[in-house]
């Protein structure tokens, strides 16, 4: 019962899910990888291997942010 009152209801939790049905950023959390979550690329999703990953604004950019306030070649993830 929730906090001792009587007739209280507990909330049910919901059932597992297989994890062929569990959200993209859940069934891929054991690689490393950058989600886009907001801007124009909100969605794009890049996994990130044993390679370095530049991040920025030129258009060689493996991971391009289309930002004036961001540099060129902005940052490297290792």
């Amino acid at each position: 019962m929730n906090g001792g009152e009587p007739g209280a209801r507990r909330a049910a939790l919901p059932a597992a899910r297989p994890a062929d049905r569990l959200p993209l950023y859940v069934a891929e959390a054991a690689m490393p990888s950058l989600s886009i979550v907001s801007g124009p690329n909100e969605g794009d999703y890049y996994p990130l291997g044993s390679r370095t990953m530049v991040v920025g604004r030129d258009e060689a950019c493996p991971v391009q942010i289309t930002d004036d306030r961001v540099s060129r070649k902005h940052l490297h993830i290792r």
